[in-house]
C-alpha cells in the first residue's frame, strides 16, 4: 500500500496542479481583460500593478476552483489507470474500492489542508488589501453602510472605520441594566488608544436636559477596536474562521443577522470534507464506468457531476444565507447529500 499510495500520488498530484494551472490562467486572463484598464488608470499605468492585481485575485480564484479541479484531476488519474489496465490489475491483486479509497486518503488531506489555510488565511488578506486598493469589481460606490455593535449595555454606531485606530461619525447610545436609554453621545471622531476612546466634538444629550452639553473631547472605555469594526463591515466570507466564531459566539456584535454568519463559519469548516469528497467520489464513478465508456465519457461525467454539486452547494447556500435553512444544514447539506450519493454508487458497483 506505501508504493500504492506514492504511485497515485504522483499521478494526482501532477495532473492536479495542471489542471488548476490551466484554469487559473483562463480565469485569470478573463479578469484582465475586464478590469486590467481599471487597474492600470488606478495605479498610474504601471505595469507592476497589473502582477500585484494577479498576485492578489489568485487566491479567491483559486479557492472557487479547489472542489472542481480535485474531481476532474480524480478522473483523470483514474482513466488514465483504466486505460494502460492498471485498475484491471489492481482489482486481480485484491485491491477493493474502499483499498483504493483509503490509499487516495493521503492525497485528498494533502489537498484538504492547504486549501483550509488558504481560505482562512490567504483570501480574507487579500480580499482586504483589493477593497482598500479600491479596483475592479472590488470598487467602492462611496456608499458604507453603518457598522452596529453592543458593547456591554451601550449601543454603538459607527459611520465610517479610518485606519487602525480612529473612526468617524460614532453615536453611543447609553443604556440603564433594563434596556432603558438614559443619554446619547454623538461625536465627530474618535480614536483608540490604550483601550480606550477619545471622542472629539462631542454632543451629550440626556431625556432629562433641556440643552445638550458640547464638549472638545471625552472619553469612553469600550473595548470596541476598530480593527473589530472593520470586520464587522466585511462580508463573513472574507472573515477567518476565529473572526467568525466570536461573532457568533456574541450576538450582539454584527452589522448583518446573526444567522450569517454561522453560516460562513460552518461552510469554512465544510469545505475541506467537499474537497476530500470530490476526490473519493471520482472511485465508483470510474468503476462504474470504465467497462462501458471512454476516457471522454468519464471525464464529461465527472464535470457534469462537478457542476452539479457546485449548483446545488450554491443554491443551498443562498438559501441560508437568506435565514430559510438552519446554518449547520445550508452548509453541510450538499455535501452529505453527495456523500450519501457515492457510497450508494460505491455499494452498487461493489455488487456488480
Amino acid at each position: 500500500m506505501p508504493i500504492l499510495h506514492r504511485y497515485l500520488a504522483r499521478l494526482f498530484v501532477g495532473r492536479l496542479l495542471l489542471l488548476m494551472g490551466g484554469f487559473a490562467a483562463l480565469v485569470l486572463l478573463l479578469d484582465l481583460i475586464g478590469n486590467g484598464a481599471d487597474v492600470l488608470e488606478k495605479s498610474g499605468h504601471q505595469i507592476e500593478a497589473l502582477l500585484r492585481y494577479m498576485a492578489l485575485r489568485l487566491p479567491e480564484i483559486v479557492s472557487a476552483l479547489v472542489p472542481f479541479s480535485v474531481l476532474l484531476a480524480g478522473i483523470a488519474t483514474l482513466a488514465s489507470l483504466v486505460r494502460h489496465s492498471e485498475l484491471v490489475a489492481m482489482r486481480a491483486a485484491g485491491i477493493s474500492q474502499v483499498l483504493l479509497i483509503k490509499a487516495l486518503m493521503p492525497v485528498a488531506l494533502l489537498v484538504a489542508v492547504p486549501q483550509f489555510w488558504l481560505e482562512n488565511d490567504l483570501l480574507p488578506a487579500s480580499v482586504a488589501e483589493l477593497r482598500a486598493w479600491g479596483v475592479g469589481e472590488y470598487e467602492s460606490d462611496g456608499e458604507r453602510s453603518a457598522v452596529w455593535a453592543r458593547v456591554g449595555e451601550d449601543i454603538v454606531r459607527v459611520g465610517a472605520v479610518q485606519g487602525a485606530d480612529a473612526v468617524a461619525d460614532i453615536t453611543i447610545f447609553r443604556r440603564d441594566a433594563r434596556g432603558n436609554m438614559i443619554e446619547q453621545w454623538s461625536a465627530d471622531r474618535g480614536v483608540f488608544e490604550a483601550g480606550r476612546w477619545t471622542l472629539l466634538d462631542v454632543v451629550r444629550s440626556r431625556a432629562e436636559a433641556r440643552a445638550p452639553t458640547r464638549l472638545a473631547s471625552d472619553e469612553w472605555a469600550g473595548e470596541l477596536s476598530p480593527s473589530l469594526l472593520a470586520s464587522l463591515s466585511t462580508h463573513p466570507r472574507e472573515l477567518a474562521v476565529t473572526e467568525l466564531k466570536r461573532f457568533v459566539g456574541d450576538e450582539g456584535f454584527g452589522n448583518r443577522p446573526h444567522y450569517l454568519y454561522a453560516v460562513w463559519l460552518h461552510k469554512k469548516l465544510s469545505a475541506p470534507f467537499a474537497t476530500i469528497l470530490m476526490l473519493l467520489i471520482s472511485v465508483p464513478l470510474i468503476q462504474g464506468l470504465h467497462r462501458r465508456a471512454g476516457t471522454a465519457l468519464m471525464l464529461a461525467a465527472g464535470v457534469a457531476i462537478g457542476f452539479s454539486f457546485l449548483v446545488f452547494d450554491g443554491l443551498i447556500l443562498k438559501f441560508g444565507e437568506a435565514g430559510l435553512l438552519p446554518p449547520i444544514l445550508a452548509a453541510w447539506g450538499p455535501t452529505v447529500i453527495f456523500a450519501m450519493v457515492a457510497a450508494s454508487l460505491a455499494f452498487r458497483t461493489e455488487l456488480h
